[in-house]
C-alpha cells in the first residue's frame, strides 16, 4: 500500500542516518589521532599517540574568554531588541531560544546577556559534561545567558576545528574528571579546570581540512534528517486524505 511505502522510505532514511552517524564516530577517533594528511612519523604523549608535527597544548593556549553584554552593544548597533536569543543544546548547538522552547523565554530586559559572534564557542559549566559545548553557526550574532561560557579562539586555531574536537569521546570523559559539586547534575566545570585540559593540535591547515571533512558527513545526515522530516509530514498528510475519504472521492472522479 501507499502507506507502506513510506514506512519503508522512513526505516530506510533512518537506517541510513545511522549509518552516517557511526561513520562520523569512527572518522572522529582517527582523525583526532592520525590525521587526515599522510604522516609517517609518530610520536608518544601524554594523551596518546599522535602525528610528529602536531602540538599538545592546553586549551587556555588556544582560548579566551570573552565577556561582552548586550548592554556594550547599546551605543553603537543602537536597537538592542535585534539581536536573538539563543540557548545551547547538547545535541542541536547554540539554536534560536523560539525554535527550542516554542516561545521566547528570556527575560523582556536582555541587557546583561552574553554576546557571541558567528565561531565563537560556548559552553554551559553546569552540563558541560554531557557535550553541551558548541561553536556559533547559525547566526553572525546572538545573545545567550549570562551562566554560559562565551570563548574566542586564537589566530592559529580554527574555530570549526575546535567545535568537533571539543565534543569528542575523550573530551567529555576529561569534563567528567573535572567536574566538582555535591549534586550530581549542578556539577560543574570550573574555567580553571576547562583551560587547563590538553588537546591534540594540528596545523592549521590540517585543523581545516579535519572539520571540512566531518562537516561533509554531518551534511548527509542533516539530508537525510530533512528528508525524514518531509517524508513524515507526506505520509500524514496522506492518511488524512484516507481517513476523510477525499482522496477516494478524487481517485473516483479521475
Amino acid at each position: 500500500s501507499v502507506l507502506s511505502a513510506f514506512d519503508h522510505l522512513l526505516e530506510t532514511l533512518k537506517k541510513q542516518i545511522h549509518h552516517y552517524q557511526r561513520i562520523k564516530k569512527a572518522l572522529m577517533k582517527l582523525y583526532f589521532s592520525r590525521g587526515v594528511f599522510k604522516h609517517e612519523r609518530f610520536k608518544n604523549t601524554p594523551i596518546g599517540e599522535i602525528p610528529e608535527t602536531w602540538e599538545v597544548v592546553k586549551l587556555g593556549e588556544v582560548l579566551e574568554e570573552t565577556d561582552v553584554r548586550v548592554k556594550d552593544l547599546s551605543d553603537s548597533k543602537g536597537n538592542i531588541d535585534n539581536i536573538p536569543v539563543f540557548s545551547l543544546t547538547k545535541n542541536q548547538g547554540l539554536i534560536p531560544q523560539d525554535l527550542r522552547f516554542k516561545k521566547r523565554v528570556a527575560t523582556v530586559d536582555i541587557s546583561c546577556y552574553k554576546v557571541v559572534i558567528k565561531g565563537q564557542i560556548v559552553y554551559n559549566p553546569y552540563v558541560v559534561w554531557e557535550g553541551a559545548i558548541h561553536a556559533l553557526k547559525r547566526a553572525s550574532i546572538a545573545a545567550v545567558s549570562p551562566i554560559y561560557i562565551v570563548l574566542e579562539c586564537k589566530a592559529h586555531i580554527a574555530p570549526e576545528f575546535l567545535d568537533y574536537l571539543l565534543r569528542t569521546p575523550r573530551m567529555i570523559n576529561e569534563y567528567i574528571a573535572h567536574a566538582t559539586g555535591a549534586v550530581n547534575r549542578r556539577r560543574t566545570v570550573s574555567r580553571k579546570s576547562f583551560f587547563n585540559i590538553t588537546i591534540p593540535l594540528p596545523p592549521l591547515s590540517e585543523q581545516k581540512e579535519i572539520a571540512r571533512r566531518l562537516q561533509a558527513v554531518d551534511n548527509l545526515i542533516a539530508n537525510r534528517r530533512k528528508m525524514v522530516y518531509h517524508v513524515e509530514r507526506a505520509k500524514k498528510k496522506m492518511m488524512e486524505l484516507l481517513l476523510t475519504g477525499k482522496l477516494r472521492v478524487k481517485l473516483a472522479a479521475s
